[in-house]
This record gives structure tokens, C-alpha cells and sequence, in this order.
């Protein structure tokens, strides 16, 4: 049976970070800024990405020898990443059509509690993981006046995971659980940037992900399913 996390509240304070950061640099652009009219299309995109993930369910599936995954705490950690977009044409109303790739590695390293039974006790064990991504998909991008750039896109992804489950020590204890593993997902993410001057854009943005991570050993596969929540900085050129 798999554990499962029920969706918590988003992340305020993140939240409240980046668009305290969009409402200063608004400030700041008040006075007219100079760029290509007419950016959108007209080079290769580059994008940093800085941000959280909030982890809203977790599925553990344990080999039937081990035991069974009752519960798995909820799990916000750090994640970073790059992307790349490159126009290909135009789109409906203006705006550019296009392909991107890009990567996330995201870790969470204090702790989460799994709580297993394994037909003679049940124990808590201390869940710690890192997950990296490839995803690649098109993407649709638009300007809303000269200096807002506001992007969609969507597809599929390629994911890399370790997952280290360490057990409380009491007596019936299983042995701790060290394994990596390769599995496939989807991803939708969406962002908004402003124009700061020479070909440069801060933004903030969220993505979707839904993935299942395959082991071969005592854990058999994980279901990941979370919101990121982010920072940008990009470049045109």
C-alpha cells in the first residue's frame, strides 16, 4: 500500500519574497526601458532557477518480504536548476512558439518521518532523498507591453532518485535502506519576468511534477507528486 502526504498550504513566505522583489523592481522600471522591440522570438532563452518544493504526496511501495509504508510526514525542501528555450516560430496572436530542456536537482536532507509495519512492529524510519530531473517540452511565451514576458509549457521528464530510509533502534528493527533508482513523470510550469535592462529578465514561476521513481530492491518504486515555487533570472542572446 502506499503512504500518503495530503496537500498542505502553499509556501507564504516565498511567496511573499519574490513578489516583494517584483514590486521593487516595478518601482525601479518606472522610468522607460530600452530593449529590442519586439525580444520574444528573437534569440535563445537562458534561465537560472532558484526555489522550494513542496512535496504534496509521497507513495512508498515496499517489496512484501519487508513490510508495509503506513505514512510519510510532508516534505518541503530546496531545489535549483537551469533551462533553456529556443524559438522555432510564431504563434497565434503574437506570441513565440518554441522548444526548452532544462534540469532540477532538489534534496531533502532533515529528515521526514516514514512510518512502516513489518508484520511484527511498526516502526518510524528518518526519509531522506534527492531527486534530480531532465525535462523537455514546448513552450509558449508572449510580452505584455515591453517589459513583462509571461511563459508557459509542458511535457515530460526523465528522473534520477536516492532515497535512504534510516529506522529508529528498537528490537524488530529492519536494516536501514540505501537505494537509487530511474523513473519517468510530467511536468507544467508557467512564469512571469520583468524586463531589468540588457537582454535581462527576473521572474518568479511555478511547476508542477507528477513522477514514479523505480528501485529493484527492498523499496520497489516511489510516486512523487509536488508544487515548485521560484525564482528566475534569465537571459537573452
Amino acid at each position: 500500500m502506499a503512504a500518503q502526504v495530503t496537500p498542505n498550504a502553499p509556501m507564504r513566505h516565498l511567496t511573499s519574497v519574490c513578489f516583494a522583489l517584483l514590486l521593487l523592481l516595478a518601482s525601479a522600471c518606472q522610468t522607460a526601458l530600452e530593449h529590442r522591440t519586439g525580444s520574444v522570438g528573437s534569440g535563445y532563452v537562458a534561465q537560472g532557477i532558484l526555489g522550494v518544493t513542496d512535496m504534496q504526496h509521497i507513495g512508498f511501495e515496499l517489496e512484501s518480504s519487508f513490510g508495509e509504508a503506513l505514512d510519510a510526514d510532508e516534505s518541503k525542501f530546496p531545489m535549483f536548476g537551469g533551462a533553456w528555450q529556443v524559438p522555432m516560430r510564431e504563434g497565434p496572436l503574437g506570441t513565440d512558439l518554441g522548444f526548452e530542456i532544462g534540469f532540477t536537482w532538489a534534496a531533502k536532507w532533515d529528515s521526514s518521518d516514514v512510518i512502516v509495519d513489518t508484520g511484527t512492529v511498526i516502526v518510524a524510519a528518518d526519509n531522506d532523498y534527492t531527486l534530480v530531473d531532465v525535462f523537455a517540452g514546448p513552450f509558449l511565451a508572449t510580452e505584455l507591453g515591453r517589459d513583462v514576458r509571461l511563459y508557459g509549457s509542458a511535457g515530460p521528464m526523465l528522473q534520477w532518485g536516492r532515497v535512504e530510509l534510516t529506522f529508529d533502534d528498537v528490537v524488530g528493527a529492519p536494516e536501514d535502506v540505501d537505494e537509487e533508482g530511474m523513473g519517468v513523470g510530467l511536468y507544467a510550469r508557467a512564469g512571469l519576468e520583468l524586463y531589468m535592462g540588457r537582454d535581462a529578465w527576473f521572474g518568479i514561476g511555478a511547476r508542477w511534477t507528477d513522477s514514479t521513481v523505480v528501485f529493484d530492491d527492498t523499496v520497489e518504486e516511489v510516486d512523487f507528486d509536488g508544487l515548485q515555487l521560484f525564482a528566475t533570472l534569465t537571459f537573452e542572446y
